[in-house]
């Protein structure tokens, strides 16, 4: 299994910051470097999440949190209500198998790709 190396680390992180940073609403980042999918679902709830006030984050927060999923591929971070929220995601590429792993997973939400939109479960 690849892992995110110390030179990874920090695009990974820059671009996540980035994305919380300049107002995005969302954004997932492939730490591999690699082109995202264009089709299937983000699912989340791999891991913790962290969640910090958009005016409190920092870098190192968020190298904190990219430094502690060493084996993650895909990273995802979406802002609402003022408080970023990072978490560690998967890609699934059906949408039976997205919802199950969601539900497994408790989570409240997946993330259709094709259509950029939250689908509530």
């Amino acid at each position: 299994m690849a892992t995110n190396t110390l030179t990874d680390a920090p695009a990974t992180t820059a671009a996540l910051y980035r994305a919380i940073r300049t107002g995005s609403d969302g954004a997932t980042v492939d730490s591999y470097r690699q082109p995202l999918p264009e089709t299937g679902y983000w699912v989340g709830g791999q891991s913790w999440t962290l969640v910090k006030a958009v005016s409190r984050i920092t870098p190192d927060d968020v190298a904190g949190f990219v430094s502690t999923h060493p084996n993650a591929r895909y990273f995802g971070v979406w802002v609402e209500n003022g408080r970023a929220y990072l978490d560690v995601v998967d890609h699934v590429p059906a949408e039976r198998s997205a919802y199950a792993l969601a539900t497994a997973r408790s989570e409240m939400a997946v993330f259709n790709i094709a259509t950029g939109e939250s689908e509530w479960l």
